[in-house]
Formats: structure tokens, sequence, C-alpha cells
């Protein structure tokens, strides 16, 4: 009886192993693409050329520290 529970103990560490790292690696690959988004939408927005053309714009530049 010892044999099998003991190689069932040892067979549950490796699938939490195993499941903690499918966890690390899904929460990568979110944290990844919700970084690709917030850089594509800094990029389209650096490229605008619409920029001081308005009150608002003006005030929000004014507070940025360049």
């Amino acid at each position: 009886m010892q044999p099998v529970f003991s190689l069932s103990l040892c067979l549950s560490v490796v699938r939490t192993q195993q499941l903690e790292e499918a966890l690390h690696f899904h929460e990568y690959t979110r944290e990844s693409s919700e970084l690709e988004e917030w850089i594509a939408q800094q990029c389209q927005i650096a490229a605008s050329e619409d920029y001081g053309n308005n009150y608002e714009h003006k005030s929000a530049l004014d507070g940025m520290p360049f």
C-alpha cells in the first residue's frame, strides 16, 4: 500500500508544478497582450499630427513632465 501512496503523492506534486507553470504562462501571455495593445495605442497617439490644436490638449501637455 505504501508504494502506491508514495507514487500517487509524487504524481500529484508533479501535476501541481505543471499546473502552476501553466498558470504563470497564461498570466504572462495575457499581460504581454495587454502591453502590446497599450504600446500600439501609444504609437498611434504619438504618430498623430493633431496635437496642440485645442485648449484641453494644451492643458494636458502643460501638465506633462518634459
